[in-house]
């Protein structure tokens, strides 16, 4: 018949048996654990959300965005889900690198749940603009394009050549 024991306990069991011409013995202890329940304490989820933009000026994607979820607390391992805010699917990365198909701002989310069930949430506002690229023009008959560098070079001359012309002008008007 078994028997529940709610704590820990230690028992003596002396076991004879009667053969024909001697008297066996044996003394058996069992030993009785009671099983207790684990608590598992763990200070509180936490995640927050950076990132790091890398552009493209050339041809679309404009943007790569690194996300970087830092969490803190919780029971680890932990899974990821995170809402880029464009409408695309989402990724179960922890570190994940997206590619923005247009500009505008957008929000990322990301939810990450631990082990223990508890769950955190962090996000990110991403503003994508259109980049600033240099100008960049067809080789004119066999000349190089021309780069930002080229661009200001050449803004400069024509505005110290204009200076100059207008300082001729006037004084050909006094003579």
């Amino acid at each position: 018949m078994p028997k529940r024991y709610r704590a820990h306990r230690s028992f003596g069991l002396v076991v004879q048996r009667r053969l024909k011409r001697a008297l066996l013995s044996a003394i058996v202890v069992i030993f009785v654990l009671a099983l207790i329940p684990a608590v598992v304490r763990a200070d509180p989820l936490r995640v927050v959300v950076s990132t790091e933009v890398t552009g493209l000026c050339d041809s679309p994607p404009w943007d790569k965005v690194t996300f970087y979820a830092n969490v803190s607390g919780g029971v680890p391992p932990n899974t990821y889900v995170w809402d880029f805010g464009d409408g695309s699917a989402p990724s179960t990365s922890a570190n994940p690198t997206h590619h923005y198909g247009r500009w505008g701002r957008f929000t990322a989310n990301v939810t990450v749940t631990d082990s223990a069930g508890a769950q955190a949430t962090g996000s990110a506002s991403v503003d994508i603009l259109q980049p600033p690229c240099p100008l960049r023009r067809e080789p004119l008959l066999g000349m190089p394009p021309i780069g930002e560098t080229d661009l200001g070079i050449l803004i400069g001359g024509v505005v110290v050549l204009f200076l100059i012309g207008l300082v001729v002008y006037r004084r050909r008007i006094r003579r």
